[in-house]
């Protein structure tokens, strides 16, 4: 009877053992991929920093470029524009508004 039970407390000790090594192991993996998930999202962090300061900054190259004296500037000095000399109207007679 004593050899039955030996067995049976062994066999008990090896299933219990081998549970907590898998909750160990289990345990282990969780919170290695917890501080990979959390180096990812520092990563993310920064890189969105960085696409909202490239972001800003051609938001206002862009306003730049849309400006008044850009389009003027451009307008004279590559396409050699200018305003007119002299304006002449035609006024049509009988037509009225």
């Amino acid at each position: 009877m004593k050899r039955k039970q030996s067995f049976n407390i062994k066999t008990l000790y090896i299933i219990l053992s081998g549970i907590i090594l898998c909750l160990i192991l289990l345990h282990l993996y969780i919170y290695t991929k917890n501080i990979t998930i959390k180096y990812e999202v520092a990563n993310l962090k920064i890189k969105q920093k960085e696409l909202k300061s490239k972001n800003r900054i051609l938001k206002s190259n862009f306003a730049s470029e849309k400006s008044l004296q850009k389009i003027e500037k451009t307008a004279k000095e590559e396409l050699n524009m200018d305003y007119p000399k002299d304006v002449h109207y035609i006024i049509l007679k009988g037509e009225e508004k």
